[in-house]
Protein backbone atom coordinates (compact mmCIF):
# COMPACT_ATOMS: atom_id res chain seq x y z
CA UNK A 1 0.00 0.00 0.00
CA UNK A 2 1.57 3.42 -0.96
CA UNK A 3 2.30 5.78 1.59
CA UNK A 4 -0.75 8.23 0.15
CA UNK A 5 -3.03 5.41 0.52
CA UNK A 6 -2.08 4.90 4.30
CA UNK A 7 -2.51 8.55 4.93
CA UNK A 8 -5.80 8.48 3.01
CA UNK A 9 -6.98 5.74 5.18
CA UNK A 10 -5.63 6.71 8.72
CA UNK A 11 -6.69 10.20 8.15
CA UNK A 12 -10.31 8.44 7.98
CA UNK A 13 -10.38 5.83 10.30
CA UNK A 14 -7.34 6.11 12.25
CA UNK A 15 -6.84 2.61 12.98
CA UNK A 16 -3.41 1.39 15.32
CA UNK A 17 -3.20 -1.14 12.82
CA UNK A 18 -2.66 1.52 9.82
CA UNK A 19 -0.96 3.40 12.43
CA UNK A 20 1.64 0.69 12.43
CA UNK A 21 2.27 0.57 9.07
CA UNK A 22 2.54 4.15 8.47
CA UNK A 23 5.49 3.53 11.74
CA UNK A 24 7.10 1.06 9.69
CA UNK A 25 7.16 2.93 6.67
CA UNK A 26 9.08 5.77 8.28
CA UNK A 27 11.62 4.12 10.44
CA UNK A 28 14.56 4.97 8.68
CA UNK A 29 13.60 8.83 9.76
CA UNK A 30 14.21 7.59 13.31
CA UNK A 31 17.88 6.01 12.04
CA UNK A 32 18.65 9.06 9.92
CA UNK A 33 17.73 11.39 12.93
CA UNK A 34 19.56 9.63 15.66
CA UNK A 35 22.77 8.95 12.84
CA UNK A 36 22.53 12.81 12.14
CA UNK A 37 22.16 14.60 15.73
CA UNK A 38 24.79 15.07 18.00
CA UNK A 39 23.62 12.91 21.05
CA UNK A 40 25.77 13.55 24.04
CA UNK A 41 26.35 9.68 25.37
CA UNK A 42 26.48 10.08 29.12
CA UNK A 43 26.95 6.53 29.69
CA UNK A 44 23.79 6.01 30.99
CA UNK A 45 21.87 6.43 27.64
CA UNK A 46 22.60 4.02 24.46
CA UNK A 47 21.17 4.67 21.29
CA UNK A 48 17.96 2.06 22.13
CA UNK A 49 17.53 4.78 24.53
CA UNK A 50 17.17 7.23 21.89
CA UNK A 51 15.66 4.93 19.03
CA UNK A 52 12.38 4.83 21.11
CA UNK A 53 12.36 8.38 22.13
CA UNK A 54 12.73 8.59 18.83
CA UNK A 55 9.73 6.23 18.07
CA UNK A 56 8.07 7.88 20.47
CA UNK A 57 8.26 11.64 18.30
CA UNK A 58 7.45 9.51 14.94
CA UNK A 59 4.21 8.37 16.53
CA UNK A 60 3.18 11.69 18.13
CA UNK A 61 3.90 13.11 14.29
CA UNK A 62 2.16 10.97 12.64
CA UNK A 63 -1.39 11.41 15.05
CA UNK A 64 -0.35 15.38 15.00
CA UNK A 65 0.34 15.87 11.03
CA UNK A 66 -2.29 16.91 8.66
CA UNK A 67 -1.66 16.48 4.92
CA UNK A 68 -3.78 19.09 3.72
CA UNK A 69 -1.19 21.60 4.72
CA UNK A 70 1.19 20.76 1.51
CA UNK A 71 4.19 20.43 4.49
CA UNK A 72 5.92 16.31 3.28
CA UNK A 73 5.31 14.29 6.42
CA UNK A 74 9.09 13.47 6.76
CA UNK A 75 10.62 17.39 6.74
CA UNK A 76 7.55 17.71 9.77
CA UNK A 77 8.54 14.21 11.18
CA UNK A 78 12.47 14.82 11.65
CA UNK A 79 11.95 17.98 13.30
CA UNK A 80 9.34 16.51 15.90
CA UNK A 81 11.48 13.25 16.68
CA UNK A 82 14.89 15.29 17.20
CA UNK A 83 12.51 17.44 19.11
CA UNK A 84 11.30 14.59 21.46
CA UNK A 85 14.88 13.12 21.70
CA UNK A 86 15.91 16.66 22.67
CA UNK A 87 12.90 16.70 25.26
CA UNK A 88 13.74 13.35 27.12
CA UNK A 89 17.33 14.09 27.25
CA UNK A 90 16.33 17.16 29.01
CA UNK A 91 14.13 15.41 31.57
CA UNK A 92 16.69 12.95 31.89
CA UNK A 93 19.39 15.26 32.23
CA UNK A 94 17.49 17.26 35.47
CA UNK A 95 16.60 14.07 37.18
CA UNK A 96 20.33 13.46 37.08
CA UNK A 97 22.09 16.40 38.20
Amino acid sequence: MSNTTLWTSFKQNPSPEIKKQIVLNYLNLVHYVIHKTNLTQNGLLDRRDFFQFGIEGLCEAIDRFDPDYGTKFETYAIQRIRGKIYDELRKYSDKHE
